[in-house]
């Protein structure tokens, strides 16, 4: 069997992985799946990054979290699959619990020019999101490419189905706009700063919008060991009813590149 079809033996696996359900936590309804690939070489690249944080005395708490992410490259193509999560307790009671995967192909046709085709589940209790359901499919463009700094845009269209909890209750299916701004700067040889923003509008009403951005600093420690920063900020104009609009989370931790 040749390399080409060992990979497409396994697209039936990894779409499963992606539908029945959240494979890990995580913290924000539009999920970065922008970060944590090499865009260099042709091939399978994959990482998995693991954190722990634990608490006891007058503060008690344990947070658990990571992702495991899996790509494969050809010359002009691209397929992607990302999961990760966080769960967390707070004197034994839950204050986050979410999870999301996501599947996702591009085909550049063209210099810098390439289709998005994608599919997503996610899963956050919190935000009484039970699950919210997304398929959808556009265009990127690679605006700048060079060893120092690169810069792409993109923007798509999607089908949404979300199902809240609490009232056993779905909202209707939607069609949104999802459009993103990437920028990656290569500090040095062992660091990077990189930042995504997404902006989620209903194409019947753009006043109802979901946004969110994030900025990561992530340093070289030792062979494939990492140490990154990151900070992310969320907003929902129309969220559920008891759900805040905005959010924003600091985080630190290490990661090991496999």
């Amino acid at each position: 069997m040749t390399h080409r079809a060992r990979w497409f033996a396994l697209i039936p696996a990894l779409t499963a992985l992606v539908l029945t359900g959240p494979v890990r936590p995580c913290p924000a309804q539009i999920v970065n799946t922008l970060r944590g690939f090499s865009d260099e070489e042709p091939g399978f690249d994959g990482e998995l990054s693991l954190y722990m944080d634990l608490a006891q005395g007058n503060t008690e708490y344990q947070e658990f979290s990571g992702s495991l992410t899996f790509q494969w490259k050809g010359r002009r193509q691209r397929v992607r699959v990302l999961s990760s999560g966080r769960w967390k307790t707070a004197r034994g009671e839950d204050v986050a619990n979410a999870s999301s995967g996501h599947l996702r192909h591009n085909w550049w046709f063209a210099h810098r020019w390439g289709t998005i085709v994608f599919v997503q589940n996610q899963h956050d209790r919190f935000q009484r999101l039970k699950s919210r359901f997304l398929l959808g499919g556009g265009l990127r463009w690679d605006l700048h490419r060079s060893r120092a700094f690169d810069a792409f845009v993109g923007m798509t269209t999607m089908l949404e189905n979300e199902r809240l909890e609490g009232d056993g209750r779905s909202e209707p299916r939607r069609q949104r706009m999802s459009s993103f701004l990437s920028l990656l700067f290569d500090l040095n040889d062992h660091a990077t700063f990189d930042m995504v923003a997404f902006y989620q509008p209903r194409w019947a009403d753009f006043s109802d919008f979901r946004s969110s951005l994030q900025a990561r600093l992530k340093t070289d420690v030792v062979a494939q060991l990492y140490f990154e920063l990151n900070f992310s900020h969320r907003y929902d104009s129309r969220p559920p009813e008891g759900v805040k609009r905005d959010d924003w989370t600091l985080r630190t931790g290490l990661g090991m590149k496999f």
